[in-house]
């Protein structure tokens, strides 16, 4: 009798395995989150020693965005095409290399070369994470585990703030992108060693059944699979040309992906605007560095509840979580810009709530276009809209 795969995954009990694969794929998300922010927070530093205008630094910005953009696909094809893991360890090795080169860059041009490929990386590294997990997560506890890993973001997004108030003012904003570098690096070591591959991927390529059989043997040790053994599992072929695409707008699809790509298109416009400039933007309103760096930081602390609470609640709420956090949302960020509000004590205050309502906002629609899209094109199908909606920056 031949073992049915996606049985194995869904029906399994939340163990060691599982509580192996959320932390890896957060500790990638952590790191993916610190490279995301750095150099937000080291921005008010290079514009004084640089004596460059924000615009300058702002077209530094748009490369880790355009980097994302092309990143986002081509690691996302590559996951579908080479496995989940290879693209993962691939996205973490660019973006830690290519960040701790930032901390020897003398110009603007050479930062906004090396954080175009750091965001190859980083667009990279969160759909194929996100796949992986939603791949080897049983049913039930699937998008909360997929939430439960993606907080890890958020709270990497904070800890440049950290860093950024304690160790900057005594070792220079170098020290953001040395940490950053490092920091990747010794996770990708990790993963190396410890992440396993999608079993769903395995299923498809016959050469590597022994991976096959390892993977399921401690997804599942009390069915003591055997060597001899045989499995069912939906087709899933490398894409070819743009196959990918056209799987992800087949069906509902064809509804259901344009209403995703709007909804990361809104919440990524402005999340990315706010991460790249609140450091700078407070310290004008008459913050030191330090407070500003704090305040920034507490963004990313309501992100990180915002996520949790999120856990919780979607499978219970469904997708109306997300248009109520978005209504909710607005306000809150529009009140970080009335002159009313402009002393520097309430705007620090506006920082946790707001940063708990996008991070909502953010997760809801990757961890939708996880469970909605079809297996062979998934990485694509969260990339996908991740891409699009650095067009809208």
């Amino acid at each position: 009798m031949a073992l049915d795969i996606d049985r194995l995954v869904d029906d399994q009990r939340i163990d060691r395995f599982n509580v192996l694969v959320v932390g890896l794929s957060f500790l990638a998300m952590l790191a993916d989150g610190y490279e995301l922010m750095a150099l937000a927070f080291a921005a008010p530093e290079l514009l004084r020693e640089w004596d460059i205008g924000a615009s300058t630094l702002g077209l530094v910005h748009t490369a880790s965005l355009l980097g994302i953009l092309v990143g986002a696909p081509l690691l996302g094809h590559v996951g579908d095409s080479y496995g989940r893991r290879a693209a993962i360890l691939t996205a973490s090795v660019v973006c830690g290399l290519s960040t701790l080169f930032m901390a020897a860059a003398i110009n603007p041009e050479q930062m906004f070369l090396l954080r175009f490929v750091a965001g190859i990386g980083i667009g990279g590294l969160m759909p194929n994470t996100i796949a992986l997990t939603s791949e080897l997560s049983p049913r039930r506890y699937r998008a909360m585990m997929v939430v439960l890993m993606f907080v890890g973001i958020t709270i990497g997004g904070g800890l440049p703030s950290l860093v950024a108030a304690g160790l900057v003012p005594r070792f220079g904003w170098q020290v953001l992108f040395v940490i950053g570098g490092i920091f990747p690096l010794a996770v990708a070591g990790l993963l190396a060693v410890r992440l396993p591959e999608s079993v769903k991927f395995l299923a498809a390529r016959p050469d590597r059944r022994d991976e096959l059989i390892d993977v399921l043997r401690r997804m599942r040790p009390e069915l003591g699979i055997p060597d001899d053994a045989r499995f069912e599992a939906l087709a899933v072929e490398p894409i070819r040309g743009l196959g990918g695409f056209r799987q992800v707008f087949a069906g509902d699809l064809r509804w259901i992906t344009p209403l995703i790509w709007t909804c990361f298109a809104a919440t990524l416009m402005s999340n990315f605007f706010l991460n790249s400039w609140m450091p700078v933007l407070f310290e004008r309103t008459g913050l030191s560095p330090e407070d500003a760096a704090f305040a920034s930081g507490l963004y990313h602390v309501g992100g990180t509840m915002g996520g949790l609470m999120i856990s919780v609640l979607i499978d219970r709420c469904g997708v109306w979580v997300v248009a109520m956090f978005l209504a909710m949302a607005a306000p809150a960020v529009a009140a970080i810009g009335i002159d009313s509000l402009s002393t520097s004590q309430p705007r620090s205050r506006l920082a946790p709530p707001k940063g708990c309502l996008k991070v909502k906002g953010r997760t809801r629609p990757q961890d939708h276009a996880a469970r909605s899209s079809p297996k062979r094109s998934r990485p694509l199908a969260i990339a996908s809209p991740k891409a699009l909606s650095k067009m809208s920056l």
